[in-house]
């Protein structure tokens, strides 16, 4: 390690930079800059020179010329990436600054006393070593601003209220952390990330544990005390935990919070807990309705209580023991990713009730014995390797998983059968679909569902959609019509910025008496508004009924010339999306008119 150069300590009495008392001034080869001329404070500026400096001792008391100034602080920056191995700080001192400190020499420091606050990356990437002990008078510990140091003892002062995100993140040789403060009360994201702390008695005091807290940590061994509130997504993420009990007073759990834990069999949870509740050593909502996280050491057959409604985003990622899942009849929704990383997963029993599923299988053994093309898990429907012009979904199929025929470019027309419900994010996104009817029972379309089918021209909106996710038809260059059966403008309403990216106006046909709640905002910028009649009014009288029924009839019996099939007309008679008018259709109708 090379060291530029030593400085020499020169008398307190130095000669001012300029005349009078100026912003900035040097003493003893350090410039200070004035913070409160009434007090009489300065704090370490931050210069070039000071990079050169290899061993500094920064004095109480400094003058210029005739003024004496108190020096309270380091300056953010003060020794940023400098030659600085030694320092000596006064007693007097009240703050260091922002990256103070960082990518600097240090191997040792020792805190005044009087010391309360250290900013964002203060010491960040230094070489400190061996024991590190934060002054009682310090609150705050800011961002990052022990990471990355040698450090293998920890001991923080009484006074610490906080520790903000990645204090001691990456701090790989720090095993202990001893009693940590009865004043802390938050621990923010990340902020033992990355250590190797074995063990962690939370104080009472807490109230947050942050998002990662201690992420990929080498946690062994956890308390959490009564008073804890919040628990952040990935706060004790990959960490070698074998036992954790959340206690009565947390109201918050954020997602992943024991995944990859693979020596964590189980979850106990406090029996006066009103949020969280343990089945089976998974965490669940109070009512075992919502399945928050499955503990990563769960192996074997997992099997969901018959209260289960949905499994939430991740829900059971990295649960690499677990072989098969049963889930309940009455569930309804699978979240994003919800089984992630199970790569033992080899049987999976989906109810009938599902109407949305985000997860993506392609990473579990199940699916790597599918065969190529359509792979079904139950009413479930995804790809592997599909590679044909046309796609007709199985009569049964509800959801339509994340990603399923994502970028594929051999989809030209896509079939969905009556009783499907939910289509997943970019589930279609970058074919070359050309028009798609999507059947009347369709609730959930996911963010991006068809983005980028540049060859798109017409889709319809189902009566019974609820949601949509934004960018659902982002640059679709070529799309002219769009056919909404809903009563009002479905979100996401700002379709200029979140949908579209096409030179000319697209029409857009709402119902009959609709047009003033759709021709307003972002939609009479966007589209031309029209108005049409209901899902089988191919009469366009505003009502479906025997007219339209005889119509279709009669158009099948060459009693009527068929539309073109291009035209809007043939999208609108083309009831089941196959791109043929035919008896199907009209099988379609009666189920229309009979509300089937």
């Amino acid at each position: 390690m090379n060291r530029l150069c030593t400085l020499m300590i020169l008398p307190l009495a130095c000669a001012a930079a300029v005349v009078g008392h100026a912003a900035n001034f040097d003493c003893g080869g350090i410039t200070y800059h004035v913070t409160d001329s009434v007090a009489g404070t300065v704090e370490v500026a931050a210069t070039e020179a000071h990079k050169q400096l290899a061993e500094v001792v920064i004095p109480a008391v400094v003058s210029d010329g005739d003024v004496e100034w108190r020096v309270t602080g380091i300056g953010d920056g003060a020794f940023y990436m400098g030659a600085l191995s030694q320092v000596t700080l006064p007693e007097g001192l009240t703050r260091i600054g922002e990256e103070a400190f960082r990518y600097t020499y240090l191997s040792h420091v020792d805190l005044p006393s009087t010391l309360t606050t250290i900013e964002y990356g203060a010491f960040g990437e230094t070489g400190l070593c061996d024991t590190l002990v934060i002054p009682d008078a310090v609150t705050k510990i800011g961002s990052a601003a022990f990471t990355y140091i040698p450090i293998t003892t920890l001991r923080l002062g009484r006074s610490v209220e906080r520790l903000e995100g990645a204090a001691f993140a990456e701090c790989y040789n720090l095993t202990d952390i001893g009693q940590l403060p009865a004043s802390l009360t938050t621990i923010g994201g990340e902020a033992f990330a990355m250590c190797g702390v074995t063990s962690a008695d939370i104080p009472s005091s807490v109230r947050v544990l942050g998002a990662g807290a201690f992420y990929a940590s080498n946690l062994h061994e956890v308390t959490l005390h009564e008073g804890l509130e919040l628990i952040g997504e990935d706060a004790f993420a990959y960490t070698p935990l074998t036992a954790v009990n959340i206690p009565a007073s947390v109201s918050g759990i954020g997602i992943r919070a024991f995944a990859g834990t693979a020596h964590l069999p189980a979850v106990t949870v406090d029996a006066g807990n009103s949020h969280y509740t343990a089945v089976d050593g998974m965490l669940c909502t109070a009512q075992a309705d919502t399945l928050v996280s499955c503990p990563g050491g769960k192996t074997g057959v997992v099997r969901m209580p018959a209260t289960m409604r949905v499994l939430k985003l991740m829900a059971m990622a990295e649960c690499q023991g677990v072989t098969a899942v049963v889930l309940n009849d009455g569930l309804t929704e699978v979240g994003v990713a919800a089984f992630d990383n199970c790569s033992a997963l080899d049987s999976l029993c989906v109810p009938p009730s599902i109407e949305k599923w985000g997860a993506d299988l392609s990473q579990t053994a199940w699916y790597a014995r599918q065969p190529d093309g359509v792979v079904y898990l139950g009413p479930v429907a995804m790809s592997k390797h599909f590679s044909e012009a046309t796609l007709r979904l199985r009569p049964g199929t509800r959801c339509v998983v994340d990603h399923a025929f994502y970028h594929n470019d051999a989809i030209q027309q896509v079939v969905l059968p009556r009783g499907l419900v939910s289509i997943g994010n970019a589930a279609f996104a970058y074919t070359k679909l050309k028009t798609l009817r999507l059947p009347a029972t369709v609730k959930h379309i996911g963010t991006s569902a068809f983005s980028n089918c540049g060859g798109l021209k017409r889709i319809n909106f189902p009566q019974g959609l609820e949601t949509m996710g934004a960018y659902t038809l982002a640059t679709c260059l070529t799309l002219n019509t769009i056919i909404s059966y809903c009563p009002e403008p479905p979100e996401p309403r700002d379709w200029y910025s979140h949908s579209f990216g096409y030179g000319s106006k697209c029409v857009l046909y709402c119902p009959i008496g609709s047009k003033a709640a759709y021709d307003q905002g972002a939609y009479s910028t966007t589209f031309v508004i029209n108005e049409i009649g209901p899902l089988g009014d191919l009469n366009n009288d505003g009502t479906t009924d025997v007219d339209d029924l005889n119509r279709l009839t009669n158009m099948l019996l060459n009693l009527e010339s068929k539309p073109l099939p291009t035209s809007v007309a043939h999208f609108v008679h083309d009831l089941n999306g196959d791109d043929n008018i035919d008896i199907d259709d009209v099988n379609e109708l009666l189920n229309i008119m009979l509300n089937k």
